[in-house]
């Protein structure tokens, strides 16, 4: 009997340990669990001048989350930066880049099967999006900027919040 235990304990804390935990809460959208702002650069870079065709720097991110009685909210930051590398006759834009990810970003929330309710660019560097998913409403902003002249760093938030059902 303390075999069985012991295997289910280890079983829970590898699932716990690597993510699967997102399976076991309903308080986030597949859209925010599933979110990876370095998967929409690499999915996205050859439409801008071959971004990060030198390798990518790499990226961070971090998040929480709290429960509470019946409100939830949780937050997720990712940055990823990457050295920008054109040829001759070529030049990176940063308009065409940040625009595939925005139409991807939008794709990615409908999919998901939430609809979003507000967007907006409040510069030619950023965007977001607002959109509901039965009690969940979340928001995504994603910006981005030239470093130097050989590197470009984007910066993406996410928060959801609601109530349990």
């Amino acid at each position: 009997m303390s075999k069985n235990v012991f295997i289910a304990a280890l079983a829970l804390t590898v699932l716990l340990g690597t993510g699967y935990v997102v399976l076991m809460n309903p308080t986030q959208s597949t859209f925010f669990s599933q979110f990876s702002l370095r998967k929409l650069v690499e999915e996205n870079k050859s439409r801008a001048g071959r971004i990060c065709s030198a390798g990518g720097m790499g990226g961070i991110g971090g998040g929480g989350g709290g429960a509470g009685g019946k409100e939830f909210s949780h937050h997720k930051t990712e940055a990823f930066s990457c050295q920008i590398k054109t040829s001759e006759g070529e030049r990176f834009n940063e308009e065409e880049l940040l625009g595939s990810i925005k139409e991807a970003v939008e794709k990615d929330i409908s999919a998901s099967g939430a609809k979003i309710i507000d967007r907006g660019n409040p510069d030619t560097s950023s965007f977001y999006f607002v959109y509901r998913l039965a009690n969940i409403q979340g928001r995504v902003s994603i910006s981005g900027k030239k470093v130097r002249d050989e590197y470009y760093s984007l910066k993406a938030d996410l928060e959801e919040k609601g109530e349990k059902e």
